[in-house]
């Protein structure tokens, strides 16, 4: 019997979604079985028929062949099948994506390819940008031309010397040289080589008509108006060149080396004597601003905008020289009898009044810096903050004072037991008997200078400090991987160390002030200022 068409009936609303979906991607044994179903079959012929009316429901369930026999569906079939079509069950697998998604799905993303052709770049510029340097470029295009010619030479059937195949002479570089002028000056120039070379004149807005420029063995040279001038031809009629031009570049950077990375009047000056550059002062202040060499030299110390002043600083309800810093000045020389010895002198400033004390250190190790600190606080009382360097005798005091003060705690809760006798109900700061008449009148005078002292401070000095004197711009942040060059002004500028910036320290605005290095032996700690920047790390 021949069928026109066949259907497939099934209660599963999930394989219909698997049947018809066409974007959706499957786990693997999913996507094999779906493979076979859709080649056997078409994906129209798949219909639904709900739980009730399957017949193969019954098989599923576990029925005895007893119970079977009597269903007539497993028997004959759904009664649906007997009618027409448009009696069957509607077909619900329009809305199937819709309404269920019990399985889950990786959809496709749709992957979107562009392409862009670019420009191809000139053979002799790639080979021009090739190279740094222009002795090498000036061999290199040597070697080229005289390949070239060596070509030539064989195809008129010549034959040439065998020592100068495998040589460069001197009329060879000259040769490469010209060479690659004449290449920049087609491709920077060509209006203006065009108009020489028809014996017009340049138009006013070109960029060497005031240099009366002239076209000589196809190369354009100044004309200006030193024919007359006691000098060499070719400083009077020098080779016109872009500023903008790798080619340039490299002649401005061979120079400067020549002249020893000496300033930029000397580069021009120098390089006048053959080429003329339009604009070559922007050109050399950016070549000496690159140059390595000149920047151990020459450059300057990092900054940063100004930071906000610290809290000891401004708070003027303390005592004096709560807050001290200090450091070590010297030395000076005395005289001991018949020999002469070095003394330092220690300075303790005041952080909020600016009051200075000087004490007396008879060496820089770390015993003479306590005595020193201990005579200063036994004159002006217990101190809260100390501020000073990271000298090494200073380090040395921190931690020995740390040590000494762990101990003195330890010890006074040891030994401290009170008993009932004692009274430590002593009288009030500023309580007075009446015998104490004059005491009590000067304790108020005191009092009220201090406080007089403190008005006036509040008001007259502390608003001078709110203007920044110096740093008032931010500076660039140094990065991670920035190679900078220590400062260290107890040593010649020439022996100062490299580094590279491992860790970057920035405050609550962002701004960074201090930078971790790492040297060829050690990792250090230094502030901005001390740390010339020499290359910066590409991003």
């Amino acid at each position: 019997m021949d069928l026109d068409q066949s259907a497939f009936w099934t209660d599963s609303q999930t394989v219909l979604k698997y049947i018809s979906s066409k974007t959706a991607r499957y786990p693997v044994f999913v996507t094999n079985r779906l493979s076979i179903i859709r080649d056997g079959s078409e994906v129209i012929q798949w219909k639904y028929i709900p739980t009730k009316l399957n017949p193969a429901d019954h098989a599923s369930r576990g029925l005895d062949a007893s119970e079977l026999t009597k269903k007539k569906e497993w028997l004959e079939g759904p009664k649906f099948l007997k009618e027409s079509e448009e009696m069957w069950p509607s077909d619900v697998k329009a809305t199937i994506d819709e309404k269920y998604g019990d399985e889950p799905q990786r959809e496709v993303n749709e992957i979107h390819i562009h392409t862009t052709r670019t420009n191809e770049e000139n053979p002799v510029n790639a080979l021009l940008s090739h190279y740094s340097d222009w002795n090498k470029l000036k061999r290199g295009v040597a070697w080229i031309l005289k390949l070239k010619k060596r070509l030539q030479d064989k195809l008129k059937g010549k034959v040439g010397n065998s020592e100068e195949r495998f040589n460069l002479t001197c009329t060879d570089i000259e040769d490469a040289e010209l060479a690659i002028i004449q290449h920049v000056q087609l491709e920077s120039y060509p209006d203006e080589m065009k108009y020489l070379a028809h014996g017009k004149g340049l138009p006013k807005n070109s960029t060497i008509s005031s240099l009366d420029p002239m076209l000589s063995d196809g190369l354009l040279k100044v004309g200006g108006r030193l024919q007359h001038a006691k000098m060499p031809s070719s400083a009077k009629h020098q080779y016109i060149l872009p500023r903008k031009h790798h080619v340039t570049t490299l002649v401005m950077q061979h120079v400067h080396r020549r002249v020893g990375h000496q300033g930029q009047n000397h580069m021009v000056a120098e390089i006048r004597q053959k080429y003329w550059i339009v604009g070559v002062g922007v050109l050399a202040r950016n070549i000496a601003k690159r140059c390595i060499i000149c920047k151990k030299a020459q450059g300057k110390a990092g900054y940063q905008k100004m930071a906000e002043l610290p809290s000891s600083r401004v708070q003027g309800d303390e005592r004096v020289f709560t807050k001290v810093g200090m450091d070590y000045f010297g030395p000076f020389e005395i005289k001991c009898g018949r020999s002469m010895r070095k003394r330092y002198d220690v300075i303790f400033t005041c952080m909020t009044s600016r009051a200075v004390h000087i004490e007396v250190a008879s060496s820089l190790d770390t015993s003479s810096c306590i005595d020193a600190i201990r005579c200063f606080i036994s004159r002006r009382g217990p101190v809260k903050e100390m501020f000073s360097d990271n000298g090494t005798n200073l380090v040395g005091d921190e931690k020995e004072l740390k040590e000494a003060l762990k101990g003195l705690n330890q010890e006074q809760m040891t030994n401290f037991h009170p008993t009932d006798d004692e009274d430590f109900s002593d009288a009030a700061p500023g309580t007075f008997d009446a015998k104490d008449v004059y005491g009590k009148r000067r304790w108020k005078q005191m009092q009220y200078l201090a406080d007089l002292f403190w008005r006036r401070w509040v008001k007259e000095y502390l608003p001078s400090l709110q203007q920044r004197q110096k740093w008032l711009q931010p500076g660039r942040n140094l990065q991670v991987g920035d190679i900078v060059l220590i400062a260290d002004e107890t040593a010649p500028r020439c022996s100062w160390s490299m580094a590279r910036v491992q860790e970057v320290m920035p405050d609550e605005k962002g701004f960074v002030r201090r930078a971790k290095v790492k040297t060829a032996s050690s990792v250090l700690t230094r502030p901005v200022t001390k740390l010339c920047l020499l290359l910066e790390q590409e991003a």
